[in-house]
């Protein structure tokens, strides 16, 4: 861990230790010895003639490039996975991921001696990776446009039920993402693990956009050592994380992006984020609780809902002539419009059951490997309730 008088230099960089340590789980192994960190203090990260060989292109399901073990120094990077035990992981959960996090390394100042002095080897692996010699190389390998010296990277964490779930990494002017996987250092990293690198393919979609498809086309383990990159492309570079399976080999890594002077061509338009966005406006207006119904629906407009089955289904305030009006004035306004408790509850009921029993058959979340077809098997391939 850092002396204790570099600490206040780490706060100000987001970079404390962790107090109390991370769980057993995520820690699967010692991560080496201060004997083993001075060892390897004055020698290199990248390994001799490293940047002299040029790992091949994959072209499905887009450009990516998988860089095996033996272009880092080994005992570099285990020297920068004991560092990185030290810094505090800050835990993130939303719809899209969970996962420890620390902080951007990029906040670490090189010019000062004291951070240079609590983290040398990962202080060292962040300059070799943004150094001209190393963006040249990423230029050589994807044919990406010219890159700058931005630097953007931190190192994640993904423990048991840890995950990511598809997306392109479409922001501002992100141009080439990257991962160096830092976990299992002495044994091959196993399927049953999870946590793969999961690459998809594209399909048309009916709305005319083309969308990803449903399973991934390409799974790349993260073993210790490699190094996968791939250009970021607006509505194409689709990937995910796979799922942790395993509660005692969590999945380590430093990740980031080479950045570009300007976002990549079709970011406005077709980016995943950008479709989001386009929508998050209205999705952000509160919801409104409707009040009881005071005038029904009569004459034509109840018949019609009757002949439609609505009234055995629906919540009758949603049927309420007053409610229905300011449901489609806030649908006329902001395009959208949250309906909570839409069903009756005798029918939402055994819905709910149903689609409890259809995971269970499918054995969804019982900690095996995910089946991509759940859900999918509908008639045409389509979804089916």
């Amino acid at each position: 861990r850092p002396p204790t008088h570099l600490l206040p230099h780490l706060r100000a960089a987001g970079l404390l230790p962790l107090r109390p340590p991370l769980p057993s789980s995520m820690c699967q192994k010692p991560l080496g010895s201060k004997k083993k960190s001075k060892s390897t203090k004055a020698k290199p990260v990248l390994a001799p003639g490293a940047l002299g060989a040029c790992p091949a292109l994959d072209p499905f399901p887009y450009p990516h490039v998988r860089a095996p073990p033996g272009l880092f120094d080994r005992r570099a990077l285990l020297a920068v996975r004991e560092e990185l035990a030290s810094l505090q992981r800050t835990f993130k959960e939303t719809d899209l991921f969970k996962v420890y996090q620390t902080g951007d390394l990029a906040n670490l100042d090189p010019a000062d001696p004291r951070h240079a002095a609590a983290l040398p080897r990962t202080m060292a692996l962040r300059s070799a990776l943004y150094s001209s010699e190393f963006r040249a190389w990423v230029r050589q390998l994807t044919g990406c446009t010219e890159l700058t010296d931005q630097t953007d990277c931190s190192c994640n964490v993904y423990g048991g039920g840890g995950h990511l779930l598809c997306h392109d990494d479409v922001i501002g002017s992100r141009c080439v993402s990257y991962i160096l996987y830092l976990s299992r250092p002495d044994e091959a990293w196993e399927a049953a693990h999870g946590g793969a690198l999961e690459l998809y393919e594209m399909q048309e979609a009916a709305e005319g956009l083309p969308q990803p498809c449903a399973a991934p086309s390409a799974s790349l383990a993260p073993e210790f050592g490699s190094m996968v990159l791939f250009a970021v492309q607006p509505g194409r570079s689709f990937h995910s994380v796979g799922e942790v399976l395993s509660a005692d080999e969590p999945r380590l890594s430093v990740s980031g992006w080479f950045h570009a002077a300007a976002p990549p061509p079709g970011a406005d338009e077709t980016a995943s984020l950008s479709q989001l966005q386009a929508v998050a406006k209205a999705s952000r207006e509160p919801l409104v609780r409707l009040p009881a119904p005071r005038k029904p629906l009569r004459g034509a407009s109840a018949a019609e809902a009757g002949a439609a089955g609505l009234w055995e289904m629906v919540n009758p305030s949603y049927l309420a002539a007053d409610n229905l009006r300011a449901i489609r004035a806030q649908l006329l306004a902001q395009g959208v419009v949250q309906l909570a408790s839409f069903l009756r509850p005798d029918v939402a009921a055994p819905l709910l059951e149903a689609a409890a029993a259809a995971d269970r058959a499918d054995r969804l979340g019982a900690g095996g490997p995910p089946d991509y077809t759940a859900g999918l098997r509908g008639p045409g391939g389509g979804w089916s309730a």
